[in-house]
């Protein structure tokens, strides 16, 4: 049977909406409040973030999470003494940025600082703690990520500054350039699942300065060349995905995400909470790692929120309990892998 004219129209705008790119706007931005659970994956070997087109499908259905955080959108006025510099700004973001020491002046990051309306979504700056000091290093102009309506083959350019200068002791700053190029619209599948995407590229340049008052020196230094691929979907408030390069390196990849049990070792990993404990967590000095006293824990290690090693230690017959000094680690979450005669397990645990 023929089909009709209205069934034959419909049958055309499914096609077409099937194969029709997305635009993104701000309603598409977090929100203060907000928690996303993300994954890092150390899973760099055979990834080509570079290859993009119209109506592309990207698979990374195989990335697997080797450790896991949650971005936290927070309003300015709970960021403290910082929203002194941000008035204005939508929310705040508590930084994953591990803390940076140039020529003895210590930058602790704290929080990001964003801005978003109608057509923009924007950077404002960072809220660090310099040398101890709570300071904001303030974007000018700010730094636009994302300009509203997001379509494929947009183009923007940004060229910023920031400072921050600690009395006394000197002065922090850099110029950065940003070039963002919708390069590609289409579907993409990760572990967390399948979505209609645009794929946006962003080329970043930035020139760091440092000045010490005490010696009345100071440098400047360029920083690699770095690019991040993100995959942005309607409704997701970060990137699904979001591939950074170094220098033409990859070195990061993280993912929207469920909750899952970690793997950061190459053996299966068994549900830690049926044979490891930790005790207490949270902790501050003293942590008791424990398992079945017919088990014994050979070895451990700890991990940071981006999935790099930050202990290892091996140990001889214990009768499954062996306690932990934390102490030198800076507040935060951590992950920390058991092996023992039974197995691995993987845990999470927050160091106050």
């Amino acid at each position: 049977m023929k089909p009709t004219i209205p069934g034959l129209f419909l049958g055309l705008c499914i096609a077409f909406s099937a194969e029709a790119q997305i635009t993104i706007t701000n309603a598409d931005m977090p929100s203060s409040g907000d928690t996303i659970r993300l994954s890092l994956s150390t899973q760099f070997t055979g990834l080509t973030p570079e290859l993009t087109d119209s109506n592309y499908t990207w698979d990374y259905s195989t990335l697997v999470s080797s450790s896991q955080t949650v971005d936290t959108f927070v309003s300015v006025l709970s960021t403290g003494l910082y929203a002194f510099y941000f008035t204005g700004a939508s929310f705040a973001q508590k930084s994953n940025t591990p803390p940076l020491t140039l020529m003895g002046i210590t930058v602790d990051y704290q929080y990001d600082f964003y801005g978003k309306n109608a057509s923009a979504y924007t950077q404002w700056g960072l809220g660090a703690s310099v040398s101890g000091l709570p300071l904001g290093m303030v974007n000018t102009p700010k730094d636009t990520l994302y300009r509203f309506p997001l379509d494929y083959m947009n183009v923007g350019n940004t060229s910023s500054t920031f400072a921050a200068t600690v009395p006394g002791i000197g002065y922090y700053g850099g110029e950065r350039n940003r070039i963002d190029t919708v390069d590609g619209w289409g579907t993409l599948t990760t572990p967390y699942g399948t979505f209609s995407v645009l794929r946006v590229k962003s080329v970043v340049n930035e020139t760091d300065s440092i000045f010490l008052t005490s010696l009345g020196f100071g440098l400047s230094f360029p920083v690699p060349e770095r690019v991040e691929y993100k995959w942005l979907a309607n409704g997701k408030q970060v990137p699904l995905l979001q591939i950074n390069t170094s220098g033409g390196i990859i070195n990061q990849v993280i993912y929207r995400d469920s909750l899952r049990s970690v793997v950061t070792g190459v053996k299966d990993v068994i549900a830690a909470e049926d044979f490891v404990t930790l005790f207490p967590n949270p902790a501050t000095d003293l942590m008791t790692i424990g398992c079945d006293p017919s088990d014994d824990i050979r070895s451990l290690y700890i991990f940071n929120e981006a999935g790099e090693k930050l202990t290892e230690k091996t140990f001889e017959k214990n009768s499954g309990a062996v306690q932990l000094n934390i102490s030198t680690l800076t507040p935060g979450i951590y992950f920390i892998k058991v092996v023992t005669q039974r197995g691995e397990a993987n845990r999470m645990f927050l160091k106050q």
